[in-house]
């Protein structure tokens, strides 16, 4: 078993001892914990159900931060797929790129990443906030169905595709529109939710952003408007 203490080396240890000493960790109330040399590795830091501020000097692989619910998780470098998969509550930043389907179907609490993202960044997304620095792939926040994302930079083909709830913002340009996903006026309040996202990592939210929703053609099935659903898809 790892050592209980505010410092770990991840070289010394298996996935299952790294997770089980930041478990016992939270549960003994160590405020912040500290883990060097996670070399990329996979599922590190999930289900950690208490408050504890968690460290990785470095990148990680997929699946960090899953299942989540009060910890705030800082990743100091990149990360690989499915990062915050099913986050509940608390926060995580990566200073540095993540794969795809970052913040997959989280459900509350926020998500900062720098850097880009990979596809289907924020799919299903069913509560929360995700903000990310850079620009995002193909499909992102497709079946969103409720929160905010917010894109810095630009989004690729599909983003918004087939939400039904939420609220996307694009700093950038945009390649396509998902299906059933529109354009709406800005006004003054999502100016002021974007400046007061974006001001602690000190982003600059002046920019041209475009603010998308569902257009609500896909909410409710009816034979009777088969060319509707069929234009939608």
């Amino acid at each position: 078993m790892a050592t209980l203490t505010s410092e770990i080396d991840c070289s010394r240890h298996t996935t299952r001892e790294i997770n089980q000493a930041i478990k016992r960790a939270a549960a003994d109330g160590v405020p912040e914990i500290h883990l060097a040399n996670p070399t990329a590795r996979h599922s590190l830091a999930v289900a950690v159900m208490q408050p504890i501020e968690i460290v990785f000097d470095g990148p990680v692989g997929w699946f960090c931060g899953g299942m989540c619910d009060g910890p705030r998780i800082v990743v100091n470098g990149s990360c690989g797929w499915s990062l915050g998969e099913n986050l509940m509550s608390g926060r995580i930043e990566v200073h540095g790129n993540a794969g795809s389907s970052a913040a997959a179907t989280m459900r509350g609490g926020r998500v900062f990443i720098a850097g880009d993202t990979g596809a289907r960044a924020g799919i299903s997304m069913k509560g929360g906030t995700l903000v990310v620095g850079g620009s995002v792939g193909y499909m992102s926040g497709f079946m969103m169905q409720k929160g905010t994302m917010i894109v810095c930079g630009d989004a690729a083909d599909g983003i918004g595709d087939s939400m039904y709830e939420g609220t996307v913002y694009v700093g950038g340009q945009v390649a396509s529109l998902g299906a059933d996903c529109i354009e709406a006026e800005m006004g003054a309040d999502d100016r002021e939710l974007l400046a007061g996202e974006l001001g602690p990592h000190g982003i600059d939210a002046d920019r041209s952003w475009k603010k998308l929703i569902a257009g609500r053609k896909l909410w409710n099935f009816s034979r009777h408007e088969y060319d509707a659903w069929r234009g939608a898809l």
